[in-house]
């Protein structure tokens, strides 16, 4: 349970405590210490069992599929809040395959200044932390997220997004163990059309010889699915809007991550919602056989309302492994103590837009 949750129970544990000797000494009212006791107990049996947050957390999910289309939720929690990190937001999850065997995942991890964290796993269910950051924040950005890791035989590329206090932008660098990382380098992160204030949510394809990454753009009142080509990784053309794939009513699309599967063609996967939020996002999917022009596939892959994503999915990273398809994702809010309040702080920013 992450600290400021501890904290919280153990001042509501202090103070139903207090109440209660007060009221045994008479210097309150019998019906104080009732309640005390009653508090006492009831917040000892969820530090202790229940282990429900006070605050809203997101944690990184995963799901399996034969298909690509029908999806089955995993059970329980690949990597939470907490842990060796002391992380109040774990998302953005980014998975790829290491040569010692098993998976090594790269996920925006860390509080408000987030960073760049990894996990390890032999099965793909359970993970473990590794120490340190992959990347942090020296070159002075608030904020990190949304690695994007290609593996390139000798070594690995990274693409990821910074907040530098005013706009998202992409930028990349390479490592030739996937832990050590070389200095950063701009990628891509202006576009004129539409007022675009940040361009996040990088997914790299080597496709036609070269590479194409696809990203979100976003403004004020929409996002966008854009796209941008290079030969070598590292130059990229301006970007051009991807066609087809957005839904009517859906305002806000993004974290596009896109497969080849048969034929020659390509999925995309992406998170849609009405709200610049990811509050009732879901997990969508479009097909292509040029990868700019979409065609939606029916239904949702993932819809919330998971035991885990009760009030949204989103983020998804898509991995073939034996027999199928993986699905990592990040899941919107579990159960929490403030869950009226916080769903009606999200109803009044939805109707002052």
């Amino acid at each position: 349970m992450p600290r400021r949750d501890l904290l919280v129970h153990w001042f509501v544990i202090v103070v139903s405590f207090v109440a209660t000797i007060a009221a045994q000494s008479g210097f309150a009212h019998y019906w104080v210490g009732f309640v005390g006791v009653v508090v006492f107990l009831l917040v000892m049996y969820n530090l202790l069992f229940g282990k429900c947050p006070v605050f809203p957390y997101d944690c990184i999910l995963s799901a399996h599929s034969l298909d690509g289309l029908n999806w089955v939720r995993d059970e329980g929690v690949r990597v939470d809040v907490g842990g060796m990190h002391k992380s109040s937001q774990v998302y953005y999850p980014d998975v790829v395959c290491i040569d010692s065997g098993g998976y090594r995942m790269y996920y925006r991890g860390g509080g408000n200044a987030s960073v760049i964290l990894s996990a390890v796993s032999a099965d793909g269910i359970s993970w473990d932390e590794e120490e340190g950051e992959r990347l942090g924040l020296q070159q002075g950005w608030e904020r990190l997220m949304a690695p994007e890791v290609l593996s390139l035989g000798t070594h690995f590329r990274i693409y990821f997004t910074a907040y530098d206090g005013m706009h998202w932008k992409i930028y990349w660098t390479e490592s030739a163990d996937g832990v050590n990382w070389e200095q950063e380098s701009y990628c891509i992160g202006e576009w004129s059309e539409n007022a675009v204030h940040h361009v996040i949510d990088p997914c790299v394809m080597e496709m036609g010889g070269g590479y194409r990454l696809y990203c979100t753009c976003l403004a004020d009142t929409e996002a966008y699915i854009c796209y941008s080509d290079s030969v070598d990784g590292r130059q990229w053309s301006d970007l051009q809007r991807c066609k087809g794939y957005r839904r009517e009513g859906a305002r806000f699309v993004r974290n596009p991550n896109v497969i080849a599967i048969d034929g020659g063609r390509w999925r995309m996967y992406f998170a849609e919602t009405a709200l610049v939020s990811a509050l009732n996002s879901r997990i969508v999917s479009a097909v292509s056989n040029d990868g700019v022009l979409w065609v939606r596939e029916e239904g949702a892959r993932i819809s919330p309302g998971g035991q885990f994503d009760r009030q949204g999915a989103f983020c998804p990273d898509v991995v073939a492994v034996k027999g199928g398809w993986k699905m990592y994702y990040g899941g919107y809010w579990k159960k929490h103590w403030l869950l009226p309040y916080t769903l009606f702080l999200h109803r009044e920013n939805r109707e002052s837009r």
